[in-house]
């Protein structure tokens, strides 16, 4: 017979079995579904994981599909980046975040309102030889910045989730030192007043609706260097007053519809003239929108006040794929209708912005304004619109994604060895032109693009930047404008183009420097 001893032996070595078996059992339970991510308590639990196994241990893709249900969740939240490092295809689960590479930590991520970096990125080391040479300090320990960050949400504990402020301001603290050993305040300005001024340009004395959206752009609502109008906000005060628009054009440029309100259009009115109309279906609504103006801004007419939104209500009711040129109707819409997803005419039918993306990317860019580029504007602003608002379904995303990918793919491949492009910038493959193109046609191609590239949320590689603003830099102060006479518009595209880069120039130490020449 068995001693009491032996017996409270065996019963404290069985419970204590017991308990361990309901441990691992509760402990199991409670990451369900998350399994892959599961680690015992002794190891550190879920969250600690990562310091153990990375990649395929904990990586299958599973915290793709929390991160799409985390966005969803929170449509308000801007662009959100994605540092992945597992190995399935992010496409393929149509998420709205926007994938970067380890490098582009190396730059500031004022455009997303949060990063997501694969737990198999951010443990690794971070010395390797795979690592991206980068000047900046801090784009060698970035690693290192955000494990010592709370994450907004673990997703699966394979993807981290951050809030991108406190990155921004400490990336800004430390490349403050670095332009600081530049110089690049004062060399900044003397290089960018060797550039021609507007007043140059053909026919810059012709008061047009194109000259004025275009002085919009380039110069925002501060000086344009001309007598009439001054300044941008002149230039918007007779776009948006029928008075002064009539004093300026000698007719108003605005026609109240039955749905609204529309700005005169030369293929609609050929009778009209070219100086009272726009030259695009929609272009004023689309500089409007890139101004960031409100739909309550006021348009005054004669007889009423009216706003941009009763420019807006025409444009929807009238709209239609038939329509001729419909990038800039698009930009608008990116920026007025969306987060909506869709829309309806006056006769209820209705278009949504998977459609309009599909329509725009069936498009030939060789038949289309400015070599194409305003047709990629379109797409882009599209595709920023679904980042920050997911107005495109999951297949559409994809897509749109996709066709940005290979315009860039073909602005990498065809630009030229000085840094300029040409109307032939989207040819497949490399190939030898059949004309030289004229100084015309690469200053309007090279300005568009830079300007694309400006506008893309992030760039893998900047060098096409700055080789193609170091082109801009050094050809305008050579082209004798007026006897050449190159009009406003190339001009204005292409000093917006160096505008931006000047802006810009902490995306890259090679911009710093040629800002700094």
């Amino acid at each position: 017979m068995k001693s009491l001893s032996e017996l409270a032996v065996r019963s404290v070595f069985q419970l204590s079995v017991a308990i361990s078996l309901l441990s691992t059992a509760a402990s199991s339970l409670c990451v369900f579904p998350h399994h892959i991510a599961y680690f015992n308590e002794i190891s550190g639990g879920p969250q600690q994981g990562h310091r153990h196994l990375l990649h395929s241990n904990l990586d299958w893709g599973q915290g793709l599909i929390c991160l799409n249900s985390v966005l969803q969740q929170h449509r308000d939240w801007g662009p959100v980046a994605i540092c992945y490092a597992g190995a399935f295809p992010l496409d393929l689960t149509g998420t709205r975040a926007i994938a970067i590479d380890n490098g582009t930590l190396n730059s500031p991520l004022s455009g997303f309102s949060h990063v997501a970096i694969s737990a198999s990125e951010l443990w690794r080391e971070v010395a390797t030889e795979n690592a991206p040479k980068s000047a900046s300090e801090f784009g060698q320990r970035y690693r290192e910045f955000f494990r010592q960050q709370r994450p907004v949400h673990r997703l699966d504990e394979s993807i981290l989730l951050y809030d991108t402020g406190p990155f921004n301001a400490e990336y800004l603290r430390l490349r403050s030192r670095e332009k600081e050993s530049y110089g690049a305040g004062a060399k900044t300005e003397q290089s960018l007043h060797r550039l021609p001024a507007l007043t140059n340009a053909a026919g810059i004395d012709r008061p047009s609706v194109s000259l004025l959206l275009h002085l919009l752009l380039l110069f925002g609502f501060g000086e344009t260097g001309l007598s009439k109008p001054a300044t941008g906000a002149e230039a918007l005060k007779i776009l948006t007053d029928e008075s002064l628009g009539r004093a300026y054009f000698g007719k108003s440029p605005l026609i109240p519809t039955r749905n609204g309100l529309r700005y005169r259009l030369h293929k609609l009115e050929p009778l009209a003239g070219i100086d009272s109309a726009e030259s695009h279906r929609d272009q004023c609504l689309a500089t409007f929108s890139a101004l960031g103006l409100s739909l309550d801004e006021l348009i005054k007419l004669d007889s009423e006040s009216c706003s941009l939104r009763d420019l807006l209500s025409e444009s929807i009711a009238n709209f239609t794929f038939e329509q001729e040129e419909m990038s800039w109707t698009a930009i608008a819409y990116a920026h007025y209708v969306a987060p909506a997803e869709s829309w309806r005419d006056r006769f209820g039918r209705a278009t949504t912005f998977s459609a309009l993306l599909s329509h725009l990317m069936a498009l030939k860019l060789e038949s289309q304004s400015c070599a194409g580029f305003h047709v990629v504007h379109a797409i882009l602003e599209i595709v920023r619109a679904d980042d920050k608002h997911g107005v495109l379904t999951p297949p559409s995303r994809i897509a749109g994604r996709k066709y940005l990918n290979e315009v860039l793919s073909s602005l990498y491949r065809n630009q030229e060895a000085d840094g300029s492009w040409n109307f032939e910038w989207d040819r497949p493959i490399r190939v030898p032109l059949n004309s030289t193109p004229t100084m015309l046609n690469r200053l309007v191609a090279t300005g568009h693009a830079l300007e694309v590239f400006h506008r893309l949320a992030r760039v893998p590689n900047t060098r096409p930047i700055v080789n193609s603003t170091r082109w801009v830099m050094n050809t305008l102060p050579k082209i004798d404008f007026k006897a050449d006479r190159v009009p406003p518009c190339p001009l204005t595209h292409a000093l917006r183009g160096v505008g931006q880069s000047s802006a810009n120039r902490d995306m890259s130490l090679e911009l710093t420097e040629l800002f700094s020449q």
